[in-house]
Protein backbone atom coordinates (compact mmCIF):
# COMPACT_ATOMS: atom_id res chain seq x y z
CA UNK A 1 0.00 0.00 0.00
CA UNK A 2 1.35 3.67 -0.95
CA UNK A 3 2.35 5.83 1.74
CA UNK A 4 -0.12 9.10 1.81
CA UNK A 5 3.32 10.99 0.58
CA UNK A 6 3.66 8.82 -2.11
CA UNK A 7 0.15 9.11 -3.17
CA UNK A 8 0.31 13.07 -2.92
CA UNK A 9 0.04 15.41 -5.51
CA UNK A 10 1.46 19.21 -6.04
CA UNK A 11 0.53 22.10 -7.88
CA UNK A 12 4.27 23.59 -7.35
CA UNK A 13 7.41 21.87 -7.11
CA UNK A 14 9.87 24.80 -5.83
CA UNK A 15 13.71 24.37 -7.12
CA UNK A 16 16.45 25.88 -4.93
CA UNK A 17 19.58 25.99 -3.36
CA UNK A 18 19.91 24.18 0.29
CA UNK A 19 23.32 24.87 1.73
CA UNK A 20 24.69 28.74 1.77
CA UNK A 21 21.11 30.17 1.42
CA UNK A 22 20.71 33.50 2.76
CA UNK A 23 17.98 34.49 5.36
CA UNK A 24 17.10 37.08 3.17
CA UNK A 25 16.21 34.25 0.67
CA UNK A 26 15.03 31.65 2.90
CA UNK A 27 12.28 34.33 4.33
CA UNK A 28 11.14 35.13 0.91
CA UNK A 29 10.48 31.30 -0.25
CA UNK A 30 9.21 30.75 2.96
CA UNK A 31 6.84 33.45 2.76
CA UNK A 32 6.14 32.82 -0.97
CA UNK A 33 4.87 29.42 0.40
CA UNK A 34 2.67 30.29 3.10
CA UNK A 35 1.06 32.38 0.82
CA UNK A 36 0.27 29.75 -2.23
CA UNK A 37 -0.60 27.06 0.33
CA UNK A 38 -3.06 29.97 2.01
CA UNK A 39 -4.65 29.48 -1.26
CA UNK A 40 -4.67 25.38 -1.00
CA UNK A 41 -1.56 25.42 -3.65
CA UNK A 42 -0.01 22.30 -2.85
CA UNK A 43 3.81 22.68 -2.62
CA UNK A 44 6.58 20.36 -2.76
CA UNK A 45 9.73 22.67 -1.16
CA UNK A 46 13.32 19.84 -0.83
CA UNK A 47 14.63 22.24 2.25
CA UNK A 48 11.34 21.11 3.74
CA UNK A 49 9.78 18.25 2.11
CA UNK A 50 13.19 16.20 1.09
CA UNK A 51 14.99 14.17 3.37
CA UNK A 52 18.24 15.79 3.71
CA UNK A 53 20.07 13.72 6.41
CA UNK A 54 22.18 11.89 3.46
CA UNK A 55 25.82 11.94 3.39
CA UNK A 56 26.10 10.51 -0.08
CA UNK A 57 22.86 12.86 -1.83
CA UNK A 58 21.67 9.91 -3.91
CA UNK A 59 18.15 9.39 -1.68
CA UNK A 60 17.76 13.29 -1.88
CA UNK A 61 17.84 13.09 -5.47
CA UNK A 62 15.59 10.36 -5.19
CA UNK A 63 13.28 11.74 -3.42
CA UNK A 64 13.25 15.07 -5.50
CA UNK A 65 13.01 13.48 -8.72
CA UNK A 66 9.43 11.74 -7.26
CA UNK A 67 8.35 14.94 -5.98
CA UNK A 68 8.86 16.84 -9.63
CA UNK A 69 7.05 13.68 -11.11
CA UNK A 70 4.23 14.40 -8.52
CA UNK A 71 3.95 18.00 -9.50
CA UNK A 72 2.72 20.16 -12.41
CA UNK A 73 5.09 22.71 -12.37
CA UNK A 74 8.41 22.81 -11.69
CA UNK A 75 9.20 26.57 -10.85
CA UNK A 76 13.66 27.13 -9.53
CA UNK A 77 14.94 30.10 -7.58
CA UNK A 78 18.17 30.68 -9.59
CA UNK A 79 21.33 30.78 -8.27
CA UNK A 80 24.41 30.68 -10.32
CA UNK A 81 26.07 28.22 -7.75
CA UNK A 82 23.69 25.69 -7.54
CA UNK A 83 24.54 22.99 -9.87
CA UNK A 84 21.86 20.89 -7.36
CA UNK A 85 19.16 22.92 -8.74
CA UNK A 86 20.57 22.35 -12.30
CA UNK A 87 20.14 18.89 -11.65
CA UNK A 88 16.83 19.09 -10.53
CA UNK A 89 15.99 21.17 -14.03
CA UNK A 90 17.18 18.74 -16.16
CA UNK A 91 15.04 16.46 -14.52
CA UNK A 92 11.96 18.02 -14.86
CA UNK A 93 12.92 18.88 -18.28
CA UNK A 94 12.81 15.19 -19.45
CA UNK A 95 10.12 14.69 -17.55
CA UNK A 96 8.63 17.60 -19.52
CA UNK A 97 7.24 19.91 -17.17
CA UNK A 98 6.67 23.52 -17.32
CA UNK A 99 9.34 25.35 -16.03
CA UNK A 100 9.36 28.84 -14.65
CA UNK A 101 11.74 30.96 -12.42
CA UNK A 102 11.55 32.65 -9.26
CA UNK A 103 13.56 35.20 -9.91
CA UNK A 104 13.39 36.43 -13.31
CA UNK A 105 15.24 39.83 -12.52
CA UNK A 106 18.26 37.62 -12.04
CA UNK A 107 17.82 36.30 -15.58
CA UNK A 108 20.82 37.46 -18.20
CA UNK A 109 19.42 36.42 -21.77
CA UNK A 110 22.32 34.36 -23.51
CA UNK A 111 21.38 32.06 -26.31
CA UNK A 112 23.77 29.72 -25.77
CA UNK A 113 22.98 29.69 -21.78
CA UNK A 114 21.34 27.99 -19.20
CA UNK A 115 19.78 31.16 -18.38
CA UNK A 116 18.81 31.75 -21.46
CA UNK A 117 16.80 28.27 -21.55
CA UNK A 118 15.10 29.92 -18.46
CA UNK A 119 14.63 33.32 -19.78
CA UNK A 120 12.73 31.70 -22.60
CA UNK A 121 10.10 30.00 -20.25
CA UNK A 122 9.74 32.89 -18.57
CA UNK A 123 9.04 35.37 -21.06
CA UNK A 124 7.18 32.88 -22.90
CA UNK A 125 9.37 33.34 -26.28
CA UNK A 126 10.13 30.30 -28.79
CA UNK A 127 12.73 28.15 -27.65
CA UNK A 128 15.37 29.15 -29.64
CA UNK A 129 18.18 29.23 -27.61
CA UNK A 130 21.06 26.80 -28.38
CA UNK A 131 21.25 25.40 -25.35
CA UNK A 132 17.52 24.20 -25.35
CA UNK A 133 18.07 22.86 -28.78
CA UNK A 134 20.94 21.09 -27.58
CA UNK A 135 19.50 19.52 -24.68
CA UNK A 136 16.52 18.81 -26.53
CA UNK A 137 18.93 16.84 -29.13
CA UNK A 138 20.46 15.25 -26.06
CA UNK A 139 17.02 14.19 -24.39
CA UNK A 140 16.07 11.94 -27.68
CA UNK A 141 19.33 10.40 -27.10
CA UNK A 142 19.09 9.26 -23.83
CA UNK A 143 15.45 8.22 -24.36
CA UNK A 144 16.46 5.61 -26.97
CA UNK A 145 19.53 4.47 -24.71
CA UNK A 146 19.47 1.47 -22.48
CA UNK A 147 22.53 2.38 -21.03
CA UNK A 148 24.26 5.44 -20.78
CA UNK A 149 27.75 5.76 -20.83
CA UNK A 150 28.90 8.88 -19.63
CA UNK A 151 31.66 11.30 -18.91
CA UNK A 152 30.24 13.66 -15.96
CA UNK A 153 31.81 16.69 -15.64
CA UNK A 154 30.86 18.38 -12.43
CA UNK A 155 31.68 22.02 -13.06
CA UNK A 156 29.60 22.13 -16.08
CA UNK A 157 26.44 23.03 -15.98
CA UNK A 158 25.17 21.50 -19.78
CA UNK A 159 26.73 18.30 -18.04
CA UNK A 160 25.62 18.96 -14.51
CA UNK A 161 21.79 18.86 -16.58
CA UNK A 162 22.44 16.30 -18.91
CA UNK A 163 23.29 14.18 -15.38
CA UNK A 164 19.34 15.14 -14.26
CA UNK A 165 17.86 13.93 -17.33
CA UNK A 166 19.59 10.46 -17.20
CA UNK A 167 18.56 10.40 -13.94
CA UNK A 168 14.85 12.07 -14.17
CA UNK A 169 14.08 9.31 -16.98
CA UNK A 170 15.77 6.45 -14.93
CA UNK A 171 18.10 5.14 -17.08
CA UNK A 172 21.17 2.88 -15.94
CA UNK A 173 24.70 5.44 -16.17
CA UNK A 174 27.96 3.48 -16.00
CA UNK A 175 30.58 6.50 -16.22
CA UNK A 176 33.55 7.06 -18.08
CA UNK A 177 35.36 9.08 -16.13
CA UNK A 178 34.89 7.47 -12.28
CA UNK A 179 38.81 7.82 -11.07
CA UNK A 180 38.43 11.36 -11.74
CA UNK A 181 35.23 11.67 -9.85
CA UNK A 182 36.70 9.81 -6.93
CA UNK A 183 39.70 11.77 -6.88
CA UNK A 184 37.62 14.73 -6.60
CA UNK A 185 34.82 13.64 -4.05
CA UNK A 186 34.66 14.05 -0.64
CA UNK A 187 33.64 10.66 1.35
CA UNK A 188 30.69 11.68 3.81
CA UNK A 189 29.22 14.67 2.19
CA UNK A 190 26.53 15.35 -0.54
CA UNK A 191 27.52 16.08 -3.86
CA UNK A 192 26.43 14.95 -7.39
CA UNK A 193 30.15 13.49 -7.91
CA UNK A 194 28.58 11.23 -5.23
CA UNK A 195 25.75 10.43 -6.28
CA UNK A 196 26.82 9.71 -9.55
CA UNK A 197 29.71 7.69 -8.22
CA UNK A 198 26.57 5.75 -6.21
CA UNK A 199 24.60 5.58 -9.44
CA UNK A 200 27.52 3.70 -11.53
CA UNK A 201 28.18 1.28 -8.87
CA UNK A 202 24.55 0.15 -9.20
CA UNK A 203 24.58 -0.19 -12.82
CA UNK A 204 28.07 -1.03 -13.56
CA UNK A 205 27.87 -4.63 -12.98
CA UNK A 206 24.54 -4.78 -15.77
CA UNK A 207 27.19 -3.67 -18.76
CA UNK A 208 27.55 -6.11 -21.36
Amino acid sequence: MMSAKEQKTFDYFLACPVRGVTKKVNRFLSDLISVLESMDSKVYWPPRDTNQNDTVGLNICYENEDGIKRSKDYWIFYNRSSMGSIFDTGAAFANEKEIHAINPYDLKYSPDTFEGFLFEYVHGKEHQSGFYKKMSEKLEEIKKGAMIIYEYKPDDIESVFILGMIFGLGKPIALKNREYLEGRRVPGRKSLENVAIALDDIYRTKLP
